[in-house]
């Protein structure tokens, strides 16, 4: 409950990957708690701007659809 104050209302609004994730257990959960203080956040990037699909959509199989280009764990190399 913590990690969902923390969190910008105005970002879990607008990403709906933060929405869910933050529900979700530990491994699913740990990328939101980093975010907050990421150089990706720091950029003013949200998690599709890398991870591709659609974050405004609530529904799992829709924001996660590599039809959208999206990609889960990301090889920091690439």
């Amino acid at each position: 409950m913590a990690a969902v104050l923390a969190i910008p209302a105005i970002l879990e609004a607008e990403d709906q990957c933060v929405a869910c994730h933050v529900e979700l257990d530990d491994e699913l959960a740990a990328p939101v708690e980093q975010f907050k203080t990421d150089v990706h956040s720091a950029a003013g990037l949200g998690c599709a701007d890398c991870h591709g699909g659609d974050p405004t959509s609530d529904d799992p199989d829709e924001s996660m659809d590599p039809k959208k280009g999206f990609h889960g764990k990301l090889d920091p190399l690439d």
